[in-house]
């Protein structure tokens, strides 16, 4: 039930969106915030309710089931062909959206089938990292993966790496320590996202530093005196061969 619930109110944020008639943004705040008041709302008034409110935002490993993990096997394969097959398609509609329309790519399409890959990736993976955090490690490596890399397969090559960096090493902390795996993975990718943005600004700084002495040792070069040209160091004489006088 959650998740076609799920599913649907991905096609509703792009029906909001579709058009530009609301921001990307907007459209999936709004839909969040309802969704998440709707689902709180039912837990008050189911009477018999036992569990904790605190797993379900937090998440915790004791809710996974064997169940849970084929299906996060399935959505990551269904992702994998998705992102494989669509990538052209996908690279044009990131890079300009009038773009990719011009040159014919569905777009809403593409929208649709992303928002709804996207819910069906936080209601099997809210379990673990919980409602509230679950949005973070979405946001997270694909910010790491776009501080790093350049192109598209980069990008998502780097978010991959990160996302499963941080999702494993919040476990074995997690589990080491005694402590939710929630928020340690995100911490961790947090900590992550923190390092690369202060390396990114530390190599930034010295690259125009770097390019300004390459651009003054040319300059000083330009204007030093050349040893071998006539009238710097030596005569002229000396600098040009004299032609030997013909024996009479």
């Amino acid at each position: 039930i959650a998740f076609v619930f799920t599913c649907a109110l991905g096609a509703v944020m792009a029906w909001l969106h579709r058009g530009n008639r609301l921001g990307s943004d907007v459209a999936i705040g709004a839909s969040y915030v309802a969704a998440f008041a709707f689902g709180v709302l039912l837990l008050s008034w189911k009477r018999h309710y036992t569990g904790h409110l605190e797993t379900l935002f937090f998440g915790t490993l004791l809710a996974v089931h064997p169940l849970d993990n084929l299906l996060l096997s399935c959505l990551a394969t269904v992702v994998a062909v998705f992102l494989f097959i669509l990538r052209r398609s996908l690279e044009r509609w990131c890079f300009d959206e009038e773009l990719a329309i011009a040159a014919g790519v569905p777009v809403e399409a593409l929208r649709a089938g992303t928002l709804i890959l996207l819910a069906a990736s936080v209601v099997l993976s809210v379990k673990i990292v919980g409602l509230l955090l679950v949005t973070s490690l979405l946001i997270l490596p694909g910010a790491i993966g776009s501080l790093v890399a350049r192109s598209f397969p980069g990008i998502l090559c780097v978010s991959l790496v990160a996302a499963v960096v941080a999702t494993t090493g919040g476990l074995v902390i997690s589990n080491a320590v005694d402590v939710p795996p929630g928020p340690t993975s995100v911490l961790l990718a947090f900590a992550t996202f923190l390092t690369v943005f202060l390396a990114r600004g530390l190599s930034s700084r010295s690259a125009p530093r770097d390019l300004g002495d390459q651009e003054a040792s040319g300059a000083v070069q330009a204007h030093a005196p050349n040893p071998i040209a006539p009238g710097h160091g030596a005569p002229a004489s000396a600098s040009v061969p004299r032609r030997a006088s013909p024996i009479p």
